[in-house]
């Protein structure tokens, strides 16, 4: 490294949101199986910001939403469900 010439600079990751990510640590997940619906409303309705979203009342017309059996989504913009 001796034959360049640099300088190093930090910047705060709350300056650099989209490189931030990259200090964080990501966990390898070898699953191949697709998570049942049971399974992801059993982990809802353990999940401090599911639990916030449902018990703040969703709209029809907002970001998050139920389906029929109670399992939260969020919308993506310009798509129905």
């Amino acid at each position: 490294m001796s034959k360049f010439d640099f300088e190093i600079e930090h910047v705060p990751g709350s300056k650099i949101k989209h490189v931030n990510v990259l200090r964080r640590h990501v966990g390898l997940v070898e699953d191949t199986q697709l998570m049942s619906k049971e399974l992801m409303l059993k982990e809802q309705k353990k999940d401090s910001f599911c639990k916030e979203q449902i018990q703040n009342g969703l709209t029809t017309n907002g970001e998050y939403f139920l389906d029929m059996d109670g399992v939260l989504y969020r919308r993506v913009k310009g798509k129905q469900p």
